[in-house]
């Protein structure tokens, strides 16, 4: 059981279908993106958009945040979907880094 499931409330299920998702939908693109390492939409909330984010984590390996973009469709097809994918990656990582140092220096300090 992903601890999602105890988090999805059921009482949420008009607005999942406001976009046309369900629970299980909803559940089954957080396993995805758990796999791939990334999540996509291939048909944004806005009309003619696609986004893609990437996590990023703490020095624990906890997702603690994402980054993510968002742009018209012809523009994160598929054909340049790794590329964006790699270099958000690469920033996440950064921005993991950069958490690590700074929560090690807090420690440090009296």
């Amino acid at each position: 059981m992903l601890v999602e499931e105890g988090a999805v409330e059921p009482v949420n299920a008009q607005r999942y279908a406001a976009h046309r998702l369900s629970v299980e939908m909803l559940l089954d693109r957080v396993r995805n993106a758990r796999l791939e390492g990334y999540a996509y939409a291939d048909a944004g909330i806005v009309s003619g958009t696609r986004a893609v984010a990437v996590p990023v984590f703490d020095g624990l390996g906890q997702a603690i945040a994402a980054i993510s973009i968002a742009a018209i469709t012809d523009r994160l097809g598929s054909a340049r979907l790794g590329s964006h994918v790699a270099l958000m990656r690469r920033q996440a990582d950064a921005i993991s880094r950069r958490l690590d140092e700074v929560t090690r220096a807090r420690r440090r300090v009296p």
